[in-house]
């Protein structure tokens, strides 16, 4: 916030100018400072009002925006799997409204049960690995997410989710693979181009995580965790 800039008053405030009978009305000093510090108070008053709406906009309504949103959605969910016990697709909805709340573990029971009821769910399979990814059961999660690409070998989520459990297993290499198939799923992915180069980087090909990072900002410029990384490895030669 830029504060008000106090007008430097030259005038002598003991000076109040004497009204002639035929001379033109002047507005009197004291008027003139009292109007010039109404407009200081006025500015100072909008700033610490800017300043408040600003802070409250970025720390506080945003999430009080969010959570009723969150728990509604937590509501409704658990309102249609009680209403729907054996619907797959409800368990998996409750399974969602959990894990965005953070109860991981609740999350994977609801995921669980969904493929139970329906074994050839992808959606489940697929929230089940990225679930068991979370609380880093990675094993698991690769053999749930091979699964989910079973049933739908042309989603680039699964693919993508998949490459990245084999990443974190240090499986490098068929991480590369699966992370290459989900772009070419789904080309113009600025966040799997980055992971992608991040992978490179991983795998110590610098030279193709700089292409991939110059990749991602090709399409998005402002991409900042590409700008970050192209930069600390000194650009494209």
């Amino acid at each position: 916030m830029t504060e008000p800039m106090n007008p430097s008053i030259n005038q002598n405030p003991g000076f109040i100018p004497q009204v002639q009978p035929n001379q033109g009305q002047k507005k009197p000093y004291k008027t003139i400072k009292l109007w010039k510090e109404v407009l200081i108070l006025l500015a100072f008053t909008f700033g610490i009002f800017s300043l408040g709406i600003y802070i409250g906009n970025t720390y506080f309504w945003n999430q009080f925006d969010k959570t009723p949103i969150l728990e509604k959605e937590y509501q409704s969910a658990m309102e249609k799997v009680k209403q729907n016990p054996d619907s797959a697709t409800s368990h998996v909805d409750f399974g969602w409204a959990l894990f965005q709340k953070g109860q991981y573990n609740e999350a994977l029971a609801e995921y669980k049960k969904a493929t139970e009821l329906d074994e050839k769910n992808f959606k489940a399979y697929l929230n089940l690995g990225i679930a068991y990814q979370q609380v880093d059961k990675i094993d698991i999660a690769i053999t749930t997410l091979q699964k989910a690409v079973e049933l739908a070998p042309k989603s680039y989520e699964a693919h993508y989710y998949l490459g990245l459990a084999y990443q974190s297993n240090d499986k490098l290499d068929q991480a590369l693979e699966e992370l290459q198939l989900a772009e070419k799923l789904h080309p113009g992915s600025t966040k799997i181009i980055y992971d992608i180069g991040q992978l490179h980087e991983k795998m110590g090909s610098v030279d193709e995580a700089k292409k991939d990072y110059q990749d991602a900002l090709n399409f998005d410029p402002q991409f900042a965790l590409a700008q970050e990384a192209l930069s600390r490895l000194g650009g494209v030669k």
